[in-house]
């Protein structure tokens, strides 16, 4: 329901009088008492997500969309609404059965009544009674500010038909009041067939009038068999379920059943279903009213389901006519069959694993109070405690239980081993264990056996010796030390060089007493001599005076060198020479810098220096080291450069080096003096040969030339100029060198002497030579004309006899101007002339020469329609003359677009093209007599024709 739907002028209100067609007898409204049976229709719309798909063409009459909110006349299929037409209806979370996924019917009614469900039943048992009923909710809320208290409330007609459409049996659910909340409320009726009738059609018809209200949601539309009331029960039980724990030896359950009357000549057929009720089979010549089951081990556990089905005899084989019983469910449980395993016997500290298998469930006891629920028990690090029963209760999934028990062994080993011991390095020490059978010693290097109680052990350092011993499978592990005094260790860090410092030290005694050369001597485990000389050099003692070690005293020698060296007198080479190196001493040698030597490591290596350097000769002797140097100087030879070549304009810098004193002589009588001289602001005239001396003798080489040379570019860009826009001109640039034009905007080339220029705006542009690294430039000025801009505006569309204003602009001011043709025009001069052509026609807007661009002209067009002559006055009486308001001009616009509509502003007629003229009527019925408004779009370029039209009788 659209918000325009409830503001939608009711002018009347259509009656539907219901009949109830009695063909056996009886006429009423209500609901089956007795039992039903398994639907022959059970639309449930399905479920899944938002929004459901359309019902089958044939279904209903109303239209399909997936719009949550629906307008009048349309459905939509969905598992959640809410928020619809500013909150008026209910909010719907799931469908009638609290199923958040599960689809129901969305409808908001027409305006007229319409088919909310229709299908065709067969198969259907004569003289058996059925029930025809959905749930419904009135979806509007009571007392909104849109409808006021209650709205227009939904009222809907079951009907059974025959295939011919004679109404065989209805029924009228009334006006369904609105509610506070939203409530599934359930409505249908039941009837009787006839004896040979097989094939009905089922059908539910809005009977309310559409406007503000009658909405609802519909769910779970249902056909199917009713009867009297069937209940089945289980002897001796009292409930519709029990549960059956099956071993070898089987069990039996008996179901009874109570019918009330209702058949007379009832036959019945007990069913049974294993997937919780989805499906439903026929258990074989099972067709009393008790029914024995009997249960074995060899059976599937799980939910075995029953019921008894019940017809009239002759109905009995086709299940849409019979009726169902309510549900006993027996759910079946095998005993579990329990294995117990474990790994026992197991020894003190390993794990002991017991697993149970053939239940679901687990409940354990052992000794101390031991206690678990899982299938496999790890006893970690098993001791005597542990031995014992252990008692296991398991559980299947449908609760039936087994007991069983298992023993667990725990075996145990004693290890005894003699105690810790001390030796003197290289004696040894008798190690002794008992308590097993077997031996293993570790580590095994310094053993006599590995294998044997009672091995002598050697070790060199203190030593943890393990041994593992066993007996019946079982081991344990004991530890023995054997402490090992280590002979006394002497140590010094000989050799040492004069100067440094001499560092004695002792190891594995107590109290140290040290002498030696130049009558040297100390106490402690280290001694030092901070200085060392020649004297110190020879042999020192130690002694251990505790006396109470196996090893007391020791000696080493001390070393000290006396390494010498001389590099030899300095002297003097030109650069590029070579000169011998002299050196000598007593040891290794070695050169630094190395760089410019034949060798760094022999006594007289070649050098040739490139600068004066200083040589340094280290000589090494046992780790000490004695250094001399020697000094090269070396003269250079002298040397000129220049900073060329140079451009015309630049500034020259003559540099020399290698010198003391100089002197410079250069072209046109040029001289100067000093190392570096400066000529600024260079022309042709400076380049060429330029010689420098040193005054002094004081260099290899006196006397040195360098030559200058200086470049000089010339450039033109040509004589400026004046083009129209969009010309194409030619370029003149000229120079000695490479050309760069900028910017490079509307040239076909910028590194070219003349390039095409495409004339867009003036420009100036910058002309660049260069010749050998040396620039000139030059500009061009291109001043750019630009033609006036016309425009004849846009084009226009009148009626025939219609006139219109063009539109023309120019966009200079005092340009001359004209219009032609001048035909069906006011002012040819006028840039907004106001012409009235009796057909097509194109006008051209031209202005005169105002610079070297010319002139210049636009057009326009000017469409002309027929003219339309449309009446405002016709007579619908039927008898033939202006009975429809005829436009006879609309055949020449087949796309016209024509509505009318009445005082109040609503439609009552509209079409596309007008090839069937108005007849007065609106939905089929004469609208009164009264004036009508009209609006035509002829074209979209076209104006809208509008204005009024009166109905007369």
């Amino acid at each position: 329901m659209t918000a325009n739907g409830r503001r939608r002028y009711i002018t009347g209100k259509l009656a539907l009088m219901l009949t109830c067609i009695m063909l056996s007898g009886w006429c009423g409204a209500q609901l089956c008492t007795g039992s039903l049976g398994d639907p022959v229709v059970n639309i449930t719309f399905g479920s899944g997500p938002n929004p459901g798909g359309p019902l089958a063409a044939a279904t209903t009459n109303y239209t399909y969309t997936s719009n949550g909110c629906p307008q009048d006349g349309s459905y939509t299929v969905a598992n959640s609404s809410g928020g619809c037409y500013a909150n008026t209806w209910h909010t719907l979370t799931q469908d009638h059965t609290g199923d958040a996924n599960g689809y129901y019917m969305l409808i908001n009614a027409s305006f007229q009544p319409g088919i909310f469900y229709l299908d065709t039943v067969r198969n259907l048992c004569g003289s058996t009674t059925y029930q025809f009923a959905a749930w419904i909710i009135n979806l509007l809320k009571p007392n909104t500010s849109v409808c006021g208290a209650t709205g227009i409330m939904p009222n809907i007609t079951f009907s059974i038909e025959k295939l011919n459409g004679s109404v065989i049996q209805s029924y009228s659910t009334g006006d369904i009041a609105p509610t506070d909340s939203a409530q599934w409320n359930h409505y249908g009726f039941y009837f009787t067939t006839q004896p040979n009738l097989s094939e009905v059609v089922i059908r539910m018809v809005n009977n309310a009038p559409g406007g503000c209200g009658n909405d609802l949601a519909m769910d779970d539309i249902t056909f199917r068999s009713c009867g009297p009331m069937v209940n089945i029960s289980i002897a001796g039980n009292g409930s519709t379920r029990i549960k059956s724990c099956v071993g070898d030896a089987g069990q039996n359950v008996l179901l009874n059943s109570s019918i009330s009357a209702g058949y007379d000549n009832p036959a019945y057929q007990w069913q049974q279903s294993i997937d919780t009720g989805k499906t439903w089979q026929d258990i074989a010549n099972e067709t009393n009213q008790t029914l024995n089951l009997v249960f074995n081990n060899t059976l599937a556990p799980g939910s075995y389901l029953y019921r008894l089905t019940i017809a009239e005899a002759q109905n009995i084989g086709s299940p849409g006519c019979r009726v169902v019983s309510n549900v006993d469910t027996v759910v079946l449980g095998l005993v579990p069959r329990l294995v117990i395993t474990n790994n026992s016997p197991q020894c003190a500290g390993n794990n002991v694993v017991i697993s149970a298998t053939g239940g679901a469930l687990y409940s354990w006891a052992g000794p101390g109070n031991f206690t678990s629920s899982k299938d496999s028990l790890v006893i970690a690090n098993a001791s005597a405690s542990n031995a014992g029963k252990y008692y296991v209760t398991a559980i299947s999934p449908q609760g039936c239980s087994a007991k069983d028990s298992a023993i667990v062994t725990v075996n145990t080993v004693a290890v005894h081993v003699n105690k810790d011991t001390t030796i003197c390095q290289g004696s040894t020490a008798q190690l002794t264990a008992s308590g097993g059978q077997t031996y293993t010693w570790s580590p095994s290097s310094s053993l006599s056996s590995s294998n044997i109680s009672n091995p002598l052990a050697a070790p060199d350092d203190n030593t943890n010796y393990i041994v593992i011993v066993g007996e019946a499978g079982c081991f344990d592990t004991a530890m023995v030390t054997v402490n090992v005094i280590k002979k006394l260790g002497i140590y010094s860090n000989s050799p040492v060089c004069v100067g440094n410092k001499i560092i004695l030290a002792a190891r594995n005694g107590k109290f140290y007493s040290w002498t030696g050369p130049g009558g040297f001597t100390a106490t402690g485990d280290t001694a030092k001599i901070i200085q060392a000389s020649f004297v110190n050099a020879g042999e020192y003692y130690v002694k251990d005076t505790s006396d109470k070690l196996c090893f007391n005293g020791d000696s080493l020698i001390v070393a000290v060198p006396n390494p010498a060296a001389d590099a030899g007198k300095d002297t003097s080479v030109c650069v590029g020479e070579s000169v011998q190196l002299n050196g000598s001493g007593n040891g290794t040698y070695n050169w630094q810098p190395a760089t410019g030597l034949s060798s760094p490591n022999i006594p007289n290596p070649l050098a040739s220096p490139a600068v004066t350097t200083t040589y340094v000769l280290t000589i090494a002797q046992n780790g000490c080291t004695a250094i001399g140097s020697v000094t090269i100087t070396v003269f250079n030879t002298l040397q000129a450069s220049n900073n060329g070549p140079l451009c015309a304009g630049g500034n020259l810098v003559l540099q020399a080096i290698g010198g003391n004193v100089y002197k410079w002589l250069g072209p046109a009588g040029f001289t100067a003096a000093g190392a570096t001289v400066n000529i600024a602001n260079v022309t042709i005239a400076n380049a060429g040969e330029y010689v420098v001396t040193d005054t002094t003798e004081k260099v290899c080489a006196g006397i040195t030339l360098s030559d200058v040379v200086i470049h000089d570019a010339l450039a033109s860009a040509g004589n400026d100029t004046t083009v129209c826009e969009g010309a194409h001109i030619e370029l003149n640039g000229s120079g000695n060198g490479s050309f760069l034009w900028q910017p490079s905007a509307g040239l076909s080339a910028t590194d070219i002497s003349n390039p095409l220029l495409s004339a867009e705006q003036t420009t100036q542009y910058i002309l660049t030579v260069t010749d050998s690294g040396c620039n000139k430039t030059d500009t061009l000025e291109v001043v750019v004309d630009h033609p006036a801009v016309v425009n004849a505006g846009p084009d226009k569309t009148i009626i025939q006899g219609q006139s219109v204003v063009l539109d023309g602009s120019i966009s200079d001011t005092g340009v001359s101007f004209y219009w032609s043709p001048s035909l069906y025009m006011d002012n040819p001069l006028s840039l907004t002339p106001v012409v009235h052509p009796p057909s097509d026609i194109t006008y051209t807007l031209n202005t005169a020469s105002v610079n070297v661009c010319g002139s210049a002209s636009d057009s326009v067009f000017v469409k002309v329609y027929d003219k339309v002559v449309i009446p405002n006055v016709f007579s619908p009486n039927g008898d033939g003359i202006n009975d429809v308001w005829q436009i006879e001009a609309l055949a020449a616009y087949t796309d016209a677009d024509v509505a009318i509509f009445n005082r109040w502003g609503q439609p009552v007629f509209h079409s596309t093209g007008y090839a069937r003229p108005w007849d007065g009527t609106y939905n089929g019925k004469p609208l009164p007599v009264a004036t009508y408004y009209y609006v035509i779009h002829l074209t979209a370029n076209m104006p809208v024709l509008g204005g009024w039209v009166a109905i007369l009788r």
